[in-house]
């Protein structure tokens, strides 16, 4: 039996009105079926043209469509869990793989970002605020996750500028939790993850952040020198 599977839709054409009917392939095996991976490749497995004027089309409903056309043969469980990727990638997806689409689609978010910034800086101004307060706004739990997953100690500070409820009672019990809960599941690693940052926050209730980060961003033998100098962390740390 095969695996790609195909439906004939009746369609009507946008240019002369008039009704034809297309084949659209809604499962493609690519081992079973070269030809329609090289044309998924290519992007025209969706081109559609009609054969009384020519004019060419993307089917655009596939789906959706496949779904109204079933009724109540339409099972959800079909799609369950399928991945979704934007059809200018589904190229790349097919050599490359979800990494490579991934990857492609940071950068070109990242390019658009960049864009932003140069072109129209206000914009720009305004989506970092938006992004910023997005931050603020997320529940405890979010921001722990956010401060113990930040990618540099200083980014963690940042975080925790913005968010002194991390510095509360609350937010200590509940690192103990999360601690305990990981020590249940036997993950050592997420324990000295976890008990490092609570030991952090613990220090910066003690002696102020400037100085606790200060002591976790610098070597000892540039406290020692600090200290020796008569300086302090901080001191050294600027």
């Amino acid at each position: 039996m095969s695996a790609s599977y195909s439906r004939t839709v009746e369609l009507t054409c946008p240019r002369c009105g008039r009704p034809f009917q297309a084949e659209i392939w809604l499962i493609v095996d690519a081992a079973e079926r070269p030809d329609l991976l090289e044309r998924l490749r290519a992007g025209t497995l969706h081109t559609l043209t009609c054969p009384h004027c020519g004019h060419e089309g993307q089917a655009a409903v596939l789906v959706g469509l496949l779904h109204d056309r079933l009724g109540d043969e339409w099972r959800d469980e079909w799609v369950a869990g399928l991945q979704v990727v934007p059809r200018e990638m589904l190229p790349l997806v097919l050599s490359g793989g979800w990494e490579a689409a991934r990857r492609e689609m940071e950068r070109q978010v990242a390019q658009a970002l960049e864009r932003l910034r140069r072109e129209d800086p206000e914009a720009y101004r305004q989506l970092e605020e938006a992004a910023r307060q997005a931050i603020l706004q997320m529940p405890l739990v979010q921001v722990l996750q956010a401060f113990i997953q930040a990618d540099t100690w200083a980014e963690s500070r940042r975080i925790l500028e913005e968010h002194p409820e991390l510095l509360s009672d609350e937010a200590d019990a509940l690192l103990r939790q999360l601690i305990d809960a990981a020590r249940a599941q036997g993950d050592e690693n997420a324990v000295r993850l976890l008990e490092e940052h609570r030991s952090l926050l613990g220090r910066c209730r003690e002696v102020g952040a400037a100085r606790a980060f200060a002591e976790k961003m610098l070597p000892p033998q540039a406290l020692e020198a600090a200290q020796a100098a008569g300086l302090t962390p901080e001191q050294a740390l600027e």
